[in-house]
């Protein structure tokens, strides 16, 4: 696996204590010794993660966000006491883990033509423990980074950039994508989406429709201009909630959309 170097922004020290999980960041486009910044904070909520793509959109700043390429920063790691020894398999699980959501995206993008995300190492150099807490001197072999590369595609809408950032997290959360053609990756999803822990819940309401989405992008999306936009939606909503499960489970508050999504999962009799 390549690697990029990742400039982090001052703060992330504080971000990079107490989970496990993947948290995510929105990075800017490589400068010209091809390093990546790190936009925004850490997030592992995606609704929060969608929300910064939501301001970048309305002009309320991160303008160093580009959106011709959808690209983050991933974050994984492991407990500051976990052994030496134990370093080298955590981060090779850690690799498997990251690639198994990768297979995942690249057969949905390359199902239906879209341009294939790429995952790559990120160089982060060393990272000073927090002031706050007892941590190793260098913590960095406790920190996995990752940067992802795709489409521009995935930032169309809050509900497609909150599927690209599910289904990223899935390896994490322990799906192994063992699948060898659609019909077992089915079996695998809907297996997965009968959890009770992690993105399980999450899952259950989405994957049924992953194909209707990704297949009918520009007859969903229509070109639109106002998907971030408050004016799109009804109640007043601030469309903080405006994701992939709202809009699968027919809550979306995007009128327009609603009914375009229904229309088109009436022909595909779903």
């Amino acid at each position: 696996m390549k690697a990029i170097k990742v400039q982090l922004k001052a703060k992330i020290q504080d971000d990079l204590y107490g989970h496990s999980g993947a948290k995510f960041a929105f990075c800017t486009k490589p400068d010209k010794n091809r390093k990546v910044a790190q936009i925004a904070s850490l997030l592992g909520c995606r609704e929060d993660l969608v929300d910064i793509l939501r301001k970048r959109n309305n002009g309320k700043g991160y303008k160093d966000l580009d959106l011709r390429r959808t690209r983050l920063l991933i974050i994984l790691r492991v407990p500051f006491n976990t052994s030496a020894s134990k370093l080298g398999q955590r981060r090779s699980v850690a690799n498997t883990q990251m690639q198994a959501s990768l297979k995942l995206v690249n057969h949905y993008e390359r199902k239906y033509g879209w341009a294939l995300t790429r995952l790559y190492h990120a160089d982060m150099g060393t990272l000073e423990p927090n002031a706050k807490t007892t941590t190793p001197r260098d913590v960095s072999p406790y920190i996995f980074g990752y940067v992802v590369v795709g489409s521009n595609k995935w930032m169309k809408s809050p509900h497609y950039m909150s599927l690209y950032a599910l289904l990223l997290r899935l390896g994490r959360g322990g799906f192994a994508a063992k699948f060898r053609s659609q019909k077992s990756l089915d079996v695998e999803l809907g297996n997965y989406a009968n959890r009770q822990i992690g993105d399980g819940g999450h899952l259950r309401s989405v994957y049924k429709y992953i194909d209707i989405v990704m297949a009918n992008q520009e007859e969903l999306l229509e070109g639109r201009k106002d998907l971030y936009k408050k004016s799109a939606l009804s109640n007043a909503d601030n469309g903080y909630h405006e994701g992939i499960r709202r809009l699968c489970r027919n809550e979306t508050k995007d009128r327009r959309l609603g009914y375009k999504f229904m229309e088109t999962c009436k022909r595909y009799e779903i």
